[in-house]
């Protein structure tokens, strides 16, 4: 797991006992992924592909980013970034299921809104993150799907 020192310090203050993630997206992780045009999605948003410019995505990570990316204060008021490594957990644990062979990268933010997570696959020759993540203004963090879950 790769995080920012934004990150570190707001992750002191999480706590994820007593909390579950909200039925909505329990339903939306068990519809699992869907493979399209070498793409790994969440066949929950597949619908979004009609909004997806090939020539802004030039690759399949940058798709997956795309269409596999939540906001978690779309579904709760409160404990975004919580339940944003919550939501992390399940969907790796979904994925170990569908798809053992591939590592999937989950990449989280917080901002002044709430939290969002973004799912793509790991490939070497494509990569969504440059690395540095203190570079980035706002809490970042990195992990996969090989990493034990969220406590």
């Amino acid at each position: 797991m790769v995080i920012n020192q934004l990150m570190s310090q707001e992750l002191e203050a999480v706590t994820l006992s007593g909390k579950n993630l909200p039925n909505e997206l329990i339903r939306l992780i068990a519809e699992g992924f869907s493979e399209w045009e070498g793409c790994f999605l969440l066949t929950v948003f597949k619908k979004r592909l009609r909004t997806v410019q090939r020539a802004l995505c030039p690759d399949e990570t940058s798709v997956e980013c795309w269409v596999n990316s939540l906001r978690i204060d779309d579904y709760l008021e409160d404990d975004h970034l919580a339940h944003a490594l919550l939501l992390i957990n399940a969907v790796f644990q979904q994925w170990r299921t569908q798809y053992p062979q591939h590592t999937l990268i989950a990449a989280a933010s917080t901002d002044e809104f709430g939290a969002a997570v973004k799912f793509y696959v790991s490939r070497t020759e494509q990569s969504w993150l440059n690395g540095d993540t203190e570079g980035f203004v706002q809490p970042v963090l990195v992990t996969d799907s090989r990493q034990l879950p969220f406590q």
